[in-house]
């Protein structure tokens, strides 16, 4: 196996230095600052090292051709910036949701069709390339999925699930043992289900919990606008993402590498196994360099209806269309920004 990974890496390094960082091929382009600072990922947005982060449109309405932008469906401010210390990337999402749906009780992410539910994508072509032919599949083209449970109260998962029973019995004793989210006029945290599709994940059905921070690291808050309802179902929401992911320009599908998903160390340690084999190709980042991607929030609305996404607002004017980087938006990772104090939300 570790014969067969250098052989292909140093093909890859033949094969990756022919792209060109060509922002012509993306929908969009956007400038990014490097950050003087980095801010603390956890779903608190208000880290003044994003005060002077420029926010970028998140204008497409999806598959309803009912909503109009600006109805309130969604409505969201995306700040994204990078960091050359850490070499990595940041996201700060601030959603504001009519109807907040998750039907599964556990996030969109389990299911075959969890790109109707209410999840947060992040698209990554580190090389740019402009490829029709890369999907979120391939090592070319990554495809980050964050998903936020409807219920959590005190839930701990070391304490409460056993790592043999963690994906598994994971439905049935979430939805059993724990209540929904009380309605509050503050931000509350709440765990987040972290996922790469096509790349780390165990059957298709199970979100992987927890990959190692050093590469993904995510967290979210949120809150019940109405704070008079007594129920969480149906709730008109506020919340925030808060994002870091170390990007890469190859990074081999587990399928292919065989990394054990169900080991119980590998769990513990958020999959090391995986992100340190030498087969993938981490990506350098440096001023001027461009990054393909989009962030796309997706919408379900009708609580007793199997999960339809009614609604999907992303950065590239497409309809949930990655299946090629030339339909991706471009970052231009931009010079230094200077923080100011204060960012207000919506």
């Amino acid at each position: 196996m570790k014969k067969y990974g250098v052989m292909l890496l140093v093909l890859w390094f033949g094969v990756s230095a022919g792209f060109a960082q060509d922002t012509s091929v993306n929908v969009n382009s956007f400038t990014i600052p490097e950050l003087p600072g980095v801010p603390i990922i956890d779903g608190d947005l208000s880290d003044p090292v994003w005060a002077d982060v420029p926010a970028i449109p998140m204008d497409k309405d999806g598959d309803s051709p009912a909503a109009a932008p600006g109805t309130g469906d969604l409505d969201i401010i995306l700040k994204i910036a990078w960091d050359n210390e850490t070499n990595a990337l940041y996201f700060a999402l601030n959603v504001i949701d009519e109807d907040f749906v998750n039907v599964r009780g556990v996030g969109s992410s389990l299911g075959n069709d969890n790109y109707n539910g209410e999840r947060l994508e992040i698209v990554i072509d580190g090389t740019n390339t402009g490829d029709a032919n890369s999907s979120t599949t391939s090592g070319l083209h990554q495809q980050y999925t964050f998903d936020m449970p409807n219920s959590y109260d005190d839930w701990d998962p070391e304490n409460d699930i056993e790592a043999g029973i963690l994906y598994d019995g994971f439905v049935g004793l979430f939805s059993t043992q724990y209540g929904g989210i009380a309605p509050s006029e503050e931000f509350v945290s709440v765990p987040v289900f972290e996922r790469i599709e096509g790349t780390l994940n165990l059957d298709g059905t199970h979100a992987p919990w927890n990959i190692a921070d050093d590469y993904v690291e995510s967290a979210a808050q949120i809150r019940v606008t109405e704070a008079g309802l007594a129920e969480w179902a149906d709730a008109p929401v506020e919340f925030n993402w808060e994002v870091k992911i170390i990007p890469f320009a190859y990074l081999m599908p587990n399928a292919d590498l065989g990394v054990d998903l169900v080991d119980p160390a590998n769990i513990a340690n958020g999959w090391l196994d995986f992100w340190e084999d030498p087969v993938h190709e981490k990506l350098d980042m440096e001023e001027n360099m461009v990054i393909g991607f989009t962030v796309q929030q997706n919408d379900a609305d009708a609580w007793a209806d199997a999960p339809a996404r009614e609604h999907q607002t992303n950065t590239t004017g497409f309809d949930g269309n990655w299946n090629s980087s030339e339909n991706l938006s471009g970052l231009i990772l931009g010079p230094a920004g200077t923080p100011v104090t204060g960012w207000e939300l919506q």
